[in-house]
């Protein structure tokens, strides 16, 4: 579960308590231009292929695992700066390109037709998005800042 994962970081010294806490009112200006800051991302069964034959299918809060995911269209919409990339491997932030699983049963949220990526919390509420403002490093430096991310 999300506070399974939010313990783990606390108890395990990467992050400091205040991780705990909500993060419900982050990124309140993209918010305020139409982005769903702060609500759940859609949830649609996937079929994804592994190790080139295996069709697993397969929820995509399963696909995206139980920490942070940087959610993308395509591969090259998740490319990380060697800063974020520390970030994300510190947190174990998955990323997913959703251009690798076909919906079987369901929508894909429509944000993905404004925005080539997003991150979204463990309990699968949109984090924030890149767009013309925001890049992911913003993104990922912005989180390890409100988590209290220590430095290693």
């Amino acid at each position: 579960s999300i506070w399974v994962g939010r313990f783990r970081s606390v108890l395990g010294g990467i992050c400091e308590d205040r991780l705990i806490d909500s993060y419900f009112d982050e990124r309140v200006a993209q918010r305020e231009r139409g982005f769903p800051i702060g609500e759940p991302l859609r949830q649609p069964r996937v079929c994804v292929c592994r190790r080139k034959a295996v069709v697993i299918r397969m929820g995509l809060d399963e696909l995206l695992g139980l920490e942070f995911a940087l959610v993308g269209r395509r591969a090259s919409d998740l490319e990380l700066s060697a800063d974020a990339a520390r970030i994300a491997d510190r947190l174990g932030i998955a990323r997913v390109a959703i251009e690798d699983a076909r919906v079987v049963e369901g929508k894909l949220d429509r944000i993905f037709q404004k925005t080539p990526a997003l991150l979204v919390r463990p309990d699968r509420y949109v984090y924030g998005v890149v767009d013309t403002e925001i890049s992911i490093d913003d993104l990922f430096q912005e989180l390890a800042q409100q988590i209290a991310l220590r430095p290693v």
